[in-house]
């Protein structure tokens, strides 16, 4: 069912997750509250089952496995990171990298600008010109 805006089915999930953290004896920590919120809402089928599957074992919940769920299902942090930021800079990098090949060929034709100003502005090459003029 998807997030109500109803108080108070809203303030049930609500008691229902402090509780569940409670009994479980896992500190209410914003991400252990979101995770678990999204359990008792059963907002997120894939959450939902990893939880019932520790329940179904046995097997005690522990913060460290909702802290994974948290990053795989609540924080899209990691694939914010490899979809967004990890290509961008790559992207950043390699335009770094272009712009800094075009520095050091301004640098190049500077340079050589430079001599050529130097030697043109000699006055062995200004004779020979004069001829012409």
């Amino acid at each position: 069912m998807p997030f109500d805006n109803n108080y108070q089915v809203s303030s049930n999930f609500s008691e229902l997750a402090n509780n569940f953290l409670s009994n479980h004896l896992i500190p209410p920590t914003p991400a252990n509250y979101a995770v678990i919120y999204l359990y008792i809402s059963n907002e997120n089928e894939l959450l939902t089952a990893a939880i019932d599957e520790k329940i179904q074992q046995n097997i005690p919940i522990m913060a460290d496995f909702l802290a994974d769920l948290f990053k795989r299902f609540v924080s899209f942090s990691e694939q914010i990171d490899s979809t967004v930021i990890s290509p961008f800079e790559e992207v950043l990098s390699s335009t770094l990298e272009q712009i800094s090949l075009q520095v050091g060929n301004e640098d190049k034709v500077t340079t050589s600008l430079h001599k050529l100003k130097i030697i043109l502005s000699e006055d062995k090459h200004h004779k020979s010109l004069k001829k012409y003029c």
